[in-house]
């Protein structure tokens, strides 16, 4: 459905009886912004993205009975800590009532969309691996700087040290 921009999408490609297809997780952080979501065109019954569809939201907000049919409900718990209340990831095997209507061609124009701002993935995953060695030479490098200061610092303390003996002994 247009308008529809889901905070997270993936993809599970294996047969749809074995739990395959889209998982829509939409992320809320107060009450008020879980009711208002609800009024959305695309949370009409038969429309939206997703197979599976999720609320992710901090411990205790929500209960479980209070998420649309079909929706699952992940916490968030202290030091960010992921629980599954409801869904189908707790039932892979059999999602049965977890498994929604899904707007697979808004899913499909998604990912189109995303590939034409990726451009060239080939070219991408060359840029990513060059970025990648370039941060583990610089590592590398500030690991070699950050020895040597330790070992100036440390030759300024002997001889600071024996400055003030020799202070101390004249």
């Amino acid at each position: 459905m247009a308008g529809e921009s889901p905070d997270a999408i993936g993809f599970r490609v294996s047969e749809l009886r074995d739990g395959g297809g889209s998982t829509v997780v939409e992320c809320k952080v107060s009450r008020s912004d879980f009711l208002a979501d609800q009024k959305k065109p695309h949370r009409t019954q038969g429309a939206g993205m997703g197979r599976f569809r999720y609320f992710m939201v901090p411990e205790g907000m929500l209960s479980a009975d209070e998420v649309p049919s079909g929706w699952g409900l992940i916490y968030v718990g202290e030091r960010n800590r992921i629980q599954i209340a409801s869904g189908a990831a707790l039932s892979i095997r059999e999602p049965g009532a977890f498994s929604c209507w899904h707007d697979s061609f808004s899913e499909t124009l998604l990912l189109a969309n995303l590939l034409h701002r990726v451009g060239n993935p080939e070219r991408l995953n060359a840029r990513l691996r060059s970025a990648d060695a370039q941060n583990a030479n610089l590592i590398r490098a500030i690991d070699r700087e950050r020895k040597r200061a330790d070992e100036m610092q440390r030759q300024f303390w002997e001889l600071k040290t024996a400055d003030m003996a020799r202070e101390k002994a004249a």
